[in-house]
């Protein structure tokens, strides 16, 4: 017997996957369990809609629509966000990354590929997962993007060990250590490492190795 409560329902459970079958019929099914897991969503109940949601995905992981991955990945953002544990944040926030994009966080793929159509905050997503947190926990710097073609521009902070961001308003903000003025695809190239020459840069490029250097090392 390996680690035990002391409640008898839980002695001999079934498997995820079986155990989420039986949740979804009790549910009338995967729309009707979707519908539920939205007004938790709605209530500010992220914690109960995600356990609903990872029930029925380990169920059906190869049925699985679009919308009860949208679903389940909305949830795990909300706590991921909300959490103020640098370890529960990463998990909450990698497993949301997993959903949308249908690839393992860490898988050798070219993101900046058409076809793949990762978003400016899934990128920045990436690299927030994949940041090691105690080779950068004496960093502290700012590197902000203006991204053309998406008409947008993020700040991105390292410190403490940790990558946030932040949408600027419309007419940018002081205080950066480098600004990059790019499109998407050139910023997914850039994260990956590849030499690209971007339409404006104002700053120290030395951060941009740095950030570089911390990510997946």
């Amino acid at each position: 017997m390996t680690w035990f409560d002391g409640n008898p329902a839980h002695l001999w459970q079934y498997p995820p996957a079986e155990e989420g079958r039986r949740y979804v019929e009790c549910m009338g099914g995967v729309d009707s369990l979707c519908d539920k897991a939205e007004q938790f969503l709605s209530k500010g109940d992220a914690r109960f809609a995600a356990t609903l949601l990872a029930h029925a995905v380990a169920g059906y992981p190869d049925h699985a629509s679009s919308r009860l991955r949208d679903l389940l990945a909305s949830a795990y953002e909300n706590l991921g966000y909300g959490s103020e544990n640098g370890t529960w944040r990463n998990f909450y926030l990698t497993g949301a990354l997993e959903l949308r994009t249908g690839r393992r966080v860490g898988q050798d793929t070219d993101w900046s590929t058409p076809g793949t159509h990762l978003s400016v905050e899934q990128w920045f997503d990436v690299i927030a997962v994949r940041l090691n947190g105690e080779k950068a926990a004496e960093a502290s710097f700012t590197i902000d993007f203006d991204v053309t073609d998406v008409k947008k521009k993020w700040r991105l902070i390292v410190s403490n060990g940790v990558l946030t961001r932040r949408l600027l308003e419309a007419g940018g903000g002081d205080g950066f250590d480098l600004r990059l003025v790019l499109t998407r695809d050139q910023l997914g190239q850039i994260l990956q490492g590849k030499k690209v020459k971007v339409e404006k840069q104002e700053g120290d490029a030395r951060v941009l190795d740095e950030l570089l250097g911390y990510i997946g090392s």
